[in-house]
């Protein structure tokens, strides 16, 4: 497990308990940092009941919402990585979805766009 998930805190941890701690810095370089949250999603991906609604899908429905907004895919180039972020964020939001794991393949799909070599 990477060391950015042990430093969540355990909810159920009595607040007397709990130590404030402070993550590590993120790498300076851009490969290790798409590397960082390649690690993270996975391990969220590991850990996160699928079949669970909390507050967090809906905050991530908006996010979705807010990035597919934001991105022209006229202008973006056709490749693998682009249209699948494209195909992904518009399955999501014409079907209304609160699906974790599909925010987490979106979120993916995104750093996969990133690290694309241009």
């Amino acid at each position: 497990m990477s060391e950015m998930m042990q430093l969540i805190e355990d909810p159920n941890m009595p607040k007397e308990r709990r130590k404030r701690r402070v993550p590590p810095p993120m790498p300076t370089i851009p490969q290790d940092r798409i590397a960082e949250v390649r690690t993270l999603l996975a391990d969220l991906a590991e850990l996160y009941d699928f079949g669970h609604c909390d507050v967090y899908d809906s905050v991530f429905f908006q996010r979705t919402c807010e990035y597919m907004a934001g991105v022209s895919f006229e202008s973006a180039p056709a490749d693998g990585a682009c249209m699948r972020m494209r195909d992904l964020g518009t399955e999501i939001i014409l079907s209304k979805s609160t699906s974790t794991k599909a925010f987490i393949d979106f979120f993916k799909s995104i750093v996969d766009f990133w690290n694309a070599p241009s």
